[in-house]
């Protein structure tokens, strides 16, 4: 009898860890998602997933970090260039800390001056920040397709493209100091940011909460502040991902790409701010984490590239306001 006992107990557990070992596998499952070719060097979307194995128009890519950037295989990503137009790229990593020691690969991909000069300001202004968390991606178009070796480009309504983008991570603006006794009336007044853009619709992101300041939310922890002091002190910074875009487009009459147009997209991530008053004795560090993408007017308008002939044009900068500093993006 006992042993029989032993026998089913052990079953049992096999069978627990089993249930275990079987959540375990479905939790970690990594979510794929299904692109179509459509011909001319352009994917898109499709949740048509059955003829992945047979039919090579549909394949599976998952998501990466970066917004809107799918991995396929090995270094070959696809990028959004259009609302709903995704194009082959293949990604090259960039020295983040030294834009000299990148020469080498702007030059073997012929990397246009335009982002060149994009990228050693960007380096520049995040050094200057300290920012260890910064750092650099570049997509360039494929050099061998999934299913032509020539597919290295796109083409839309008629017209050649390509697209060169870069992709910045964990960039940052601020600190926005704001010190001395009027330090409490800046918190209480900092409540969201506004992103803006010439050309486009100003964008209002709350922080901390509809009708919330950062001061309402130090009061809560901490208490009411009485007086305000020299020593007082407050600052607010934002964490955001970036990506600018060069789009060119192949002028047949010249044989030969041409500048398009440069245009920008942001997501931002996070909110910092510090808070300390001398009449509490008491400091206060919140992180508010945001989800809110924005981006120039022509991020999503391919052909303007073309319309722009034959001058390249440059999309209006991005700036956020931020107690009461406007600070660019």
């Amino acid at each position: 009898m006992k042993k029989i006992l032993s026998i089913i107990l052990s079953l049992a557990i096999m069978v627990s860890m089993s249930g275990i070992a079987i959540a375990a596998d479905t939790s970690n499952q990594i979510e794929k998602i299904y692109f179509q070719y459509y011909g001319n060097g352009q994917y898109g979307k499709t949740i048509e997933t059955r003829t992945v194995n047979i039919d090579s128009r549909i394949i599976e890519a998952i998501a990466t970090e970066s917004e809107d950037i799918y991995l396929v295989d090995g270094n070959e990503y696809l990028v959004q260039v259009s609302q709903d137009i995704y194009t082959l790229a293949e990604k090259i990593e960039i020295d983040e800390t030294d834009f000299n020691a990148n020469t080498s690969i702007f030059e073997m991909y012929s990397i246009p001056e335009k982002l060149r000069d994009d990228i050693e300001e960007n380096i520049e202004r995040e050094a200057l920040n300290d920012n260890e968390d910064f750092s650099i991606s570049l997509y360039v178009p494929a050099n061998i397709s999934l299913l032509s070796s020539s597919a290295t480009d796109f083409t839309y309504q008629g017209h050649k493209l390509r697209n060169y983008i870069v992709d910045y991570n964990n960039c940052s603006v601020g600190p926005v100091n704001k010190n001395g006794s009027n330090a409490k009336n800046a918190a209480a007044s900092l409540t969201n940011f506004v992103l803006s853009c010439v050309g486009c619709v100003s964008k209002t992101v709350t922080i901390f909460g509809l009708g919330v300041s950062a001061y309402d939310v130090y009061a809560s922890i901490h208490g009411e502040v009485q007086y305000g002091s020299q020593g007082d002190k407050t600052y607010s910074l934002l964490v955001y991902d970036k990506k600018t875009k060069d789009t060119h487009y192949y002028d047949p009459y010249v044989q030969t790409w041409q500048e398009g147009c440069f245009s920008q997209y942001v997501k931002m991530k996070r909110n910092d701010t510090y808070q300390f008053y001398g009449a509490t004795g008491k400091s206060e560090l919140t992180k508010k984490t945001l989800s809110t993408t924005y981006w120039t007017e022509h991020y999503y308008d391919p052909l303007f590239a073309v319309q722009a002939a034959p001058v390249g044009f440059v999309d209006n900068y991005i700036f956020v306001n931020l107690y009461g500093t406007s600070c660019r993006l």
